[in-house]
Formats: structure tokens, sequence, C-alpha cells
């Protein structure tokens, strides 16, 4: 449709940053923009989020990749201030199946990727208390997007990107539609 396409890649503060153009050329910058760096820091998202919205202040659509492992109440500021801004903003929350599942039996050593933390612990014993705490944050991340009418997609690492988008596409369409 030969929409204009930026990126802004980030953990504490932005990493990189990929001018809007609409270009056929621009994917490869894109790309290049992604695979640069790794994020290594926890991510102040709010902050983010507000200097994407100066950087970008023409209405359009935001589309926020994370594993959303972040303040919640900056996040939630963050996407409100995109959304009074006229931003139609779409949320892929990215985790991997470890994560969801928690499927681990023997003792195991976690270590943060954002940081020099480790845990031994005996997951067999953290199971239940582990995923009753995933799904009570999974749901205030699903309630507080939809308070902002901020479309929200869980998105598992095993799962196909493309079949995720074209799901996702296919049910924001229909959904466009019935309105």
């Amino acid at each position: 449709q030969q929409d204009a396409v930026g990126l802004m890649a980030f953990d504490e503060q932005v990493r990189s940053t990929v001018a809007l153009s609409s270009r056929r050329n621009h994917l490869p910058a894109l790309i290049a923009a992604l695979a640069a760096d790794e994020p290594q820091r926890k991510t102040d998202l709010g902050r983010i989020l507000r200097q994407a919205a100066q950087a970008f202040p023409r209405r359009g659509i935001f589309v926020l990749v994370s594993d959303l492992l972040v303040e919640r109440d900056g996040l939630f500021k963050g996407l409100k201030l995109l959304r009074s801004r006229g931003h139609d903003v779409l949320v892929f929350h990215v985790l991997d199946d470890d994560e969801l599942d928690f499927r681990f039996s023997g003792p195991t050593r976690f270590e943060a990727l954002e940081g020099l933390e480790r845990l031994n612990v005996n997951p067999r014993a953290l199971r239940a208390g582990y995923l009753e705490a995933l799904h009570a944050y999974l749901d205030e991340l699903r309630r507080g997007c939809a308070r902002h009418v901020v479309d929200y997609k869980l998105v598992r690492t095993s799962e196909p990107l493309d079949a995720v988008l074209a799901s996702f596409l296919s049910h924001r369409m229909g959904s466009l539609h019935r309105s």
C-alpha cells in the first residue's frame, strides 16, 4: 500500500532508529537495525513510548513487539499517550514456551538475561505459584490494553511469525467489518 514504515529498537534507551520510508528497498535497513545489537538492560517502556510519540507525531499504526517484562504503569501510560494522539496501537507480547508452560522438572538454575542474577530452584515446588502469577500478569496486560483500546496478542516464540501475523490480521479485519 506504499505506507511509510519506521523502527525503533530499544532496551532502557533507543538503540537504533530507522526513519519512516515507503520505498521498496527499505526492508534491508529495517532488518539491519533489528539485527544490529541485542538489548542488554531492563526496559523503561513508558519513557520509550513517550519518545516514540514525539518521534512520530503524525497519526499512524504503532506495533510494539516485546516480552513486556516491564513496569506496567509506565507501559499503560505510554499506550494511553499514543492512543490520545490518534495512533492505532498493536501489542505483540512475545514469550517463550518455557515461560508460558514452565515444564521444568529437575533442579534448575535460572539466569537473568538483563543482569547477573542467578537462582537455583526446584521447579516442581514453584510451578503452581509461578503459573498462577503468570496468568494474573497476562490478565492484567490484556485488561490494560483493552482499557486503552490497544490490540493485544500473546505470541509464543515457537509459533511461525507468518502464521501469527496472518491469524491476527484476519481476526482484526473481521472485527473491523463487524463494527
